[in-house]
Order: C-alpha cells, then structure tokens, then sequence
C-alpha cells in the first residue's frame, strides 16, 4: 500500500513547502487540479525539482461529474500516468 497526499491549493510556494513537511511518509505527491489551473506545467516542474526520488501523480479534471484525468503525454512521459485506486 502506498499514501498519496493531494496538493489542491493555488498557492506553489505554499504547497511547496506543506510537500517538504509531509514528503517523508508519503510515497507519491500529486499536483492538484488547482495547482495546474494556476500555474500549469511549472508546478509539476517544481515539484520534481524539489523532490526528485518521489512519484509524482498529476491530476486535471473539468468536472466531477465522469471526468477523466488527462495528461500531455508528450512531456508528462517521464511520470506515473495511471491509477492507484
């Protein structure tokens, strides 16, 4: 079993630094829906720059209702594109 802790807030100083707090017990961090609303692929870019040896899941939806993840393969390439459920 794996945690994953979600980072859904606007701020990416913020998050950043709520991610350094928690990084040691979880095993994969995710940049939240709101995180790539604001600042789109730089906070995916920060957090691997930040914390290199951790999965990073990246989730964008429209709407809660059947939505589907979705990903820019092109650069996400590199990260975990799939579900942990």
């Amino acid at each position: 079993m794996k945690l994953q802790i979600s980072f859904d807030m606007p701020d990416l100083e913020k998050a950043i630094a709520t991610a350094s707090l928690v990084s040691p017990y979880a095993d994969i961090l995710e940049v939240g829906t709101l995180l790539i609303y604001h600042h789109g692929v730089k906070a995916v870019e920060r957090f691997k720059q930040e914390f290199p040896k951790k999965i990073i899941f990246v989730l964008g939806k429209i709407s809660n209702h059947n939505f589907e993840p979705f990903f820019f393969q092109s650069f996400f390439k590199n990260f975990y594109l799939g579900s942990f459920a």
